[in-house]
């Protein structure tokens, strides 16, 4: 019986591992079905939170475009509401062509975009807990997040400076990474669409001082009156005041020129504030918001004041040179005083 016993016992079946039975079902599971061809370039938009993919009809349209490099301009929305876009493809950005609002857009084939950036190539500054700043002065040429970023806070800027945008210069841009603003700005999007109030986005200028910049970077805007004290005023309401476009905002900028680049959601907005609208429009292009969670600040924009020069060697006092600055050709007259080798500052007119 002992003999028996062993025998059994020596018979009894291996336990098969974890990898095996793994293996045994993946091979039972039946084949995937895609509803899309993943060979098959299609193109997304950047809706601040996730990319989201353009209709069929469209597709065709964008590919056909992108590969002749024409203009495409297309109509979307619904009966009641519809919105006219264009397409700019140096900078892949969709553009509104009334607001002026900007998107990004990509080109993704088999789950990879073709437009997939790299990583940032320098650290970025440490201004609270999880938030970071990037500074950008010269994004450089070559497709990068540095590029990108900056190209599209500068455009989204010039577009909006109506006819003056050879008057203002950007000395460089910071951009602002900071989860928890996101994070609260998402949930307050939430909040509206729950409610049923309008959720689309923008994009908005708010002026203010360089002191108040790590305030704001960090804990995000307050609304003058009710979570801080008034700062310019409030003849149209308590809220927090932006713009559409950035030069009634750097009117406000104190003792540095900088206007911060915000995303923005208005919900229902109305004329003045009937106390049931989340945002109002008093006047041209100004836009008053009720609450600063409506906001989430992205860049920041320096506007150049001046510019350090070396005086030339055969030049005197009195001279007038001329210098490119920010792609831009400029006139200065060398001071009293300068030596020839010796630096001076030029103001830079606005």
């Amino acid at each position: 019986f002992a003999a028996l016993r062993i025998r059994r016992k020596s018979e009894k079946p291996r336990r098969k591992t974890l990898r095996e039975r793994l293996s045994e079902n993946k091979q039972r599971m039946p084949p995937r079905v895609s509803t899309h061809n993943d060979r098959n370039p299609y193109w997304e938009w950047w809706d601040g939170s996730k990319w989201r993919r353009y209709n069929k009809a469209l597709q065709k349209r964008f590919e056909e475009a992108h590969k002749k490099r024409e203009s495409l301009q297309f109509v979307s929305g619904s009966d009641d509401q519809k919105w006219h876009y264009e397409i700019d493809w140096a900078l892949m950005m969709q553009v509104n062509t009334r607001t002026k609002t900007t998107r990004r857009i990509r080109r993704t084939v088999c789950g990879e975009s073709t437009t997939k950036m790299k990583s940032w190539s320098t650290s970025g500054l440490h201004i609270c807990r999880g938030c970071q700043m990037f500074k950008i002065v010269n994004p450089g040429t070559k497709d990068s997040v540095e590029n990108r970023e900056y190209n599209f806070a500068y455009a989204q800027f010039k577009r909006m400076m109506q006819g003056r945008e050879d008057e203002l210069i950007i000395d460089s841009i910071d951009v602002l990474d900071n989860p928890e603003l996101e994070r609260q700005y998402r949930r307050n999007i939430a909040r509206f669409r729950e409610a049923g109030v309008p959720t689309s986005e923008g994009w908005v200028f708010h002026g203010t001082k360089v002191a108040n910049l790590k305030e704001i970077m960090s804990s995000g805007f307050k609304v003058g009156g009710i979570d801080t004290k008034v700062a310019n005023g409030s003849v149209h309401g308590v809220g927090l005041y932006t713009a559409t476009g950035p030069e009634v905002p750097l009117k406000y900028y104190g003792s540095g020129k900088v206007v911060i680049l915000a995303q923005a959601i208005p919900g229902n907005t109305a004329k003045h504030d009937d106390g049931s609208c989340q945002s109002w429009c008093p006047r041209d292009d100004w836009l008053v918001f009720v609450d600063g969670a409506q906001l989430l600040p992205r860049y920041i924009l320096h506007i150049a004041t001046s510019v350090q020069l070396t005086c030339p060697k055969t030049a005197k006092p009195g001279d007038r040179i001329t210098f490119t600055y920010k792609l831009k050709s400029h006139a200065a007259k060398i001071p009293a005083g300068v030596a020839p080798g010796q630096k001076f500052t030029v103001k830079l007119s606005s």
